[in-house]
């Protein structure tokens, strides 16, 4: 086995950054068409199992890894 070298190190993360790049650009198309052929019952029922906006979900799932803010700050509620 041997032992990565600064510049592998580099090399890879060059490669994986280049490739997540490019498969982001190659999806956005596709993702964007199937969801122009998706029927509107089909979108609305996701809709509705969604719990909220995925900016949120993610905030509120991250929420419980820290410690809360001392003032109890909240994040702001939906209108």
């Amino acid at each position: 086995m041997s032992a990565y070298t600064p510049a592998a190190v580099g090399e890879d993360l060059a490669v994986a950054t280049l490739a997540g790049y490019l498969g982001t650009k190659a999806m956005e198309p596709v993702s964007t068409k199937l969801y122009e052929l998706e029927s509107e019952v089909d979108r609305a029922r996701e809709d509705t199992a969604r719990p909220g906006p995925p900016d949120r979900i993610a905030a509120e799932k991250l929420t419980p890894c820290r410690a809360p803010p001392p003032d109890g700050a909240r994040l702001p509620t939906p209108r």
